[in-house]
């Protein structure tokens, strides 16, 4: 599988600001994709704020493609298959945490996760029914 990775100026909040203000068409990437099963393109993006996950299709489309081409440095590469042996900061609960927009650091475990959902409001759904009343 092949992901079009696409470099594009932003107007970065807080410390990042630091990293990039001397490459001004490098202060944000993101990720695409042309998926065929669903004849649509597949935005992937990971903000200050939470991640994104849109489908683009038509109107939205072209004006995707017209951001690529006019604003963006865009680098097609293929997806290697290769195992993490060294844990990284980004992991099942920090991704989730982050998609949330959950910023508590002391969350480790999804167990912790599910505890900190419930306890913000969060409910269960498609729970077993277990047929007791």
């Amino acid at each position: 599988m092949k992901w079009i990775v696409c470099f594009a100026p932003h107007s970065n909040r807080g410390i990042w600001r630091l990293f990039t203000f001397w490459r001004p068409k490098y202060q944000h990437v993101f990720a695409v994709r042309y998926d065929l099963s669903v004849l649509s393109w597949i935005y992937v993006e990971c903000s200050s704020k939470r991640m994104n996950f849109d489908l683009y299709k038509d109107d939205k489309a072209t004006h995707l493609i017209d951001y690529l081409i006019n604003e963006c440095e865009c680098i097609e590469i293929e997806v290697k298959d290769s195992l993490v042996y060294f844990p990284t900061i980004l992991y099942c609960v920090s991704f989730v945490k982050h998609l949330l927009g959950i910023r508590n650091m002391f969350l480790l475990t999804p167990y912790q996760l599910r505890c900190e959902l419930i306890k913000q409001g969060g409910s269960a759904i498609f729970t077993k029914n277990t047929g007791e009343i």
